[in-house]
């Protein structure tokens, strides 16, 4: 399958927007950054440290593309990193370097429409990036009611931390930098990995629930699908692996919303990062101990 690019320019905002830095949350900067559209080059970096995203209205990147294949050709396709370079633009160099957001729509031979994207992680999360594309449709449609109801709150100074900072619990996932329970790095980031998508049926989820339902019967808690299916393929992980079941090998981290755990809870519409690593463990192949936060 090759991709040819028909077109590829800047689409700046349809009205003038006012230039300012953005403040960015401690759940924005601890996501991952492949580029830095930062505050990289600030004159006061030195002073303030924080990074922060630079409004300077020069907009998204938008892509056109075309392929002589099919939609059938492509058939179910399975997440991987060279359908990504395919069919979802990229920035890591060049004039677009610092750009947040980048769209690549890619028209098929056989009149099948293909819309790749990429936000920067830094800005938002799923959920806020599921709500932008809501608002996109919507004024796409010309559904102005939609699209107002959708419009983002960018207050991002909602997840301020406490002034002066204080820590009250244990948050072994979030190390501080230079400690002694910092975890070392135990992956090579050189090497490939592989993204597989495994079938799972109703009742294949049904009697997986079950089964955790009568092992946690008494506590009270009510097992999630989430929780069900991922603890399964956690367990069929560390058995493939060969693993002794040592609570520093068998780890698993999770994610957890925060918008409706706030107190407040945070508006419907928030644009930012609103998630929380949390870190499972097991002791002696059978204990589930630590932290039990469902996910949202």
């Amino acid at each position: 399958m090759a991709v040819e690019i028909v077109e590829s320019c800047m689409v700046p905002p349809g009205e003038a927007t006012p230039k300012h830095r953005l403040w960015l949350s401690v759940f924005d900067l601890v996501q991952s950054r492949t580029h830095t559209p930062l505050a990289a080059s600030d004159p006061t970096a030195l002073a303030a440290p924080r990074s922060r995203i630079h409004c300077t209205g020069d907009g998204v990147l938008f892509v056109t593309a075309r392929t002589d294949a099919t939609l059938d050709k492509l058939g179910n396709p399975v997440p991987s990193e060279e359908l990504r370079q395919m069919l979802v633009p990229m920035a890591e160099a060049g004039d677009h370097a610092g750009v947040l957001a980048m769209f690549q729509v890619t028209f098929f031979e056989c009149g099948g429409v293909c819309l790749g994207t990429a936000i920067h992680h830094t800005v938002c999360d799923g959920r806020a990036g599921g709500d932008f594309m809501q608002m996109w449709t919507a004024n796409a449609r010309g559904d102005s009611e939609a699209a107002t109801s959708l419009q983002p709150c960018l207050d991002r100074t909602l997840l301020r931390g406490r002034s002066p900072p204080a820590v009250r619990f244990q948050h072994p996932e979030y190390p501080r930098h230079g400690s002694a329970g910092a975890p070392s790095k135990t992956y090579d980031e050189n090497v490939p990995f592989d993204t597989a998508v495994f079938p799972i049926s109703k009742n294949q989820v049904e009697a997986l629930k079950g089964a955790a339902g009568a092992a946690s019967a008494g506590t009270g808690k009510k097992v999630s699908t989430y929780s069900a299916v991922v603890a399964h393929v956690w367990q069929c992980s560390c058995k493939a692996k060969g693993l002794s079941g040592t609570a520093e090998d068998s780890q698993i981290y999770g994610v957890g919303c925060l918008r409706l755990r706030m107190c407040p809870p945070l508006p419907r519409v928030f644009f930012g990062n609103t998630i929380a690593i949390r870190p499972y463990y097991v002791n002696d192949g059978h204990q589930g101990e630590g932290h039990r936060l469902e996910p949202s």
